[in-house]
């Protein structure tokens, strides 16, 4: 515990950086996991899975971890054993490489009136003032991806909440972005 606790607070407080390697912030997501594993036992479980394409591209610090964390607190139950699953993988969209994350739990999953909010992204991360995290990582997309980014928000027919992020792999609009935000 006290080494996952390090390893978690060490990525917090010594990361300065705009943009990090995806295999950074997975590891990062690691740590938190398995402190949760030990704080919930057997009533938590979790996968990750990450493509070796994808583990060099960009991303903004702890913009899964937002989406992960929110999992924990609005899926956790003790009735039922609440399973995270966090995959990265690589893909092409309309001729664009991007790295996708897809975060998904089995909880009770996005409330309609949420859902709704979410069908835009933009409007809602503009108006909102109760899920700030999500309406952070919303505005930090933008931010850094301009419209390249790209995040969705819906119910898996299975039950549970399901976050998927595209972002572009290419790197040239990821040094763009940094460029300007170091103007801005």
């Amino acid at each position: 515990m006290a080494a996952m606790t390090a390893g978690y607070m060490r990525y917090l407080f010594n990361n300065e950086r705009n943009l990090v390697y995806l295999w950074e912030e997975l590891e990062h997501i690691e740590h938190y996991l398995k402190i949760q594993k030990l704080r919930f036992g057997q009533a938590f479980e979790y996968y990750l899975e990450q493509d070796d394409e994808s583990r060099e591209v960009k991303i903004p610090p702890l913009i899964i971890q937002t989406f992960v964390e929110n999992s924990v607190k609005y899926a956790m139950s003790f009735d039922d054993r609440l399973m995270l699953t966090v995959t990265v993988y690589s893909e092409n969209i309309n001729n664009q490489d991007y790295a996708s994350i897809c975060i998904m739990d089995n909880g009770p999953g996005f409330s309609a009136e949420l859902l709704k909010k979410l069908e835009n992204t933009d409007t809602y991360a503009e108006n909102e003032n109760n899920h700030i995290g999500i309406s952070n990582a919303i505005k930090r997309l933008k931010f850094t991806y301009n419209s390249l980014a790209k995040i969705h928000f819906y119910n898996s027919p299975l039950n549970g909440a399901v976050v998927e992020i595209h972002i572009p792999s290419d790197g040239h609009a990821q040094r763009r972005n940094v460029h300007e935000y170091a103007d801005s």
